[in-house]
């Protein structure tokens, strides 16, 4: 049997994968940190015993606060070691998502990770400064040619739009041809 990974064993394992927001990485160690906890299993045996009054029961709310007390602590101890950084997760994200998705579906990830708002209009600027090159190349790669029928346009839109990229980018790729070099004008 394996032995139990500590709270901040379990953070460096996640990040040695890949980046993680504070907030991520904070909700992925919450599902830990409770089985962790130096009374966790004391607490069962406890609350099993007959002969245990149920003032000596810790209250859930108490356990809730120590252990998100402790995956804080560790979290802080790993942005001040520099391992937990948002300003590298967002850098990460836009790199591994900025060829498939539109700075709306960018904006709409930052904001699920709950990054600072400066951080991600910094990041979500630089996505915008590109996105008619990157919303081009990906109709290239999905459909190559000019729709012939209303319908077909409709399903290249519907595919861009689905993707996060804003309608007036999505007009401009629908205009272009397989060809064409995106005006950045």
């Amino acid at each position: 049997m394996r032995p139990r990974l500590s709270l901040k064993g379990r953070a460096l394992k996640f990040l040695s994968a890949r980046e993680h927001s504070r907030s991520e990485l904070r909700l992925k160690l919450m599902r830990h940190a409770g089985r962790d906890a130096p009374h966790g299993p004391a607490t069962d045996a406890v609350a099993i015993d007959p002969d245990c009054p149920p003032d000596d029961l810790p209250d859930h709310g108490q356990l809730q606060a120590e252990a998100a007390a402790r995956v804080d602590a560790v979290l802080d101890e790993l942005e001040a070691l520099r391992l937990l950084s948002n300003e590298r997760f967002v850098e990460s994200l836009s790199h591994r998502r900025a060829e498939r998705y539109g700075s709306l579906r960018l904006a709409q990830e930052l904001k699920a990770h709950r990054i600072d708002p400066e951080l991600a209009r910094a990041a979500l600027s630089q996505a915008r400064d590109t996105e008619l090159e990157r919303a081009h190349a990906l109709w290239m790669r999905k459909f190559g040619e000019k729709a012939e029928s209303p319908e077909a346009r409709l399903r290249q839109q519907r595919f861009l739009a689905s993707r996060g990229f804003a309608p007036a980018i999505i007009g401009k790729v629908l205009k272009m041809g397989p060809g064409d070099e995106p005006d950045l004008g």
